[in-house]
């Protein structure tokens, strides 16, 4: 599997939640607190499940897939994830994206949220997925009208 995988649908709650929480925001260091916020979210979500180790490697190939974000592998060795339970450094993220301007800021956050979503349902089904993930869904939905459909 060369590229990100395909999923039929797109995901559209998590970048609503991401915009919605940046709203009219054009500052990419408020992105990338938005979006650490989101991904810590999902972490916790994931974490009983399939272990810090399992959503860490699911992390890293978010972030692998994802082009504009791969530079940040470079500062996580191989060695670190064979070695003890990774924790995803949300630190480096939060520079990377600040760095970007706000379109690409925004494109990258978006990117990484949805391919982290389609890498789930690729390996658990959209089920299981959307269930593991209804906790991030229900704080992003309570306070604004709930992205379920297209906009």
């Amino acid at each position: 599997m060369a590229g990100t995988p395909q999923v039929e649908e797109p995901n559209p709650w998590l970048a609503a939640a991401l915009r919605a929480r940046v709203g009219d925001s054009g500052d990419p260091s408020r992105i990338a607190e938005e979006l650490v916020s989101i991904v810590a979210e999902v972490q916790a979500a994931l974490a009983p499940v399939l272990g810090s180790r399992g959503f860490a490697l699911i992390y890293r190939r978010g972030l692998y897939l994802s082009a504009s974000l791969r530079p940040m592998l470079a500062s996580t060795p191989d060695q670190a994830l064979q070695d003890a339970p990774a924790t995803p450094d949300f630190d480096a993220l939060r520079a990377l994206i600040a760095q970007h301007d706000r379109g690409d800021a925004m494109a990258s956050a978006t990117a990484l949220l949805q391919t982290i979503h389609d890498l789930l349902v690729t390996l658990v089904g959209l089920s299981l997925t959307d269930r593991l993930l209804g906790s991030v869904r229900a704080n992003h939905s309570s306070g604004s009208p709930a992205p379920d459909g297209p906009s």
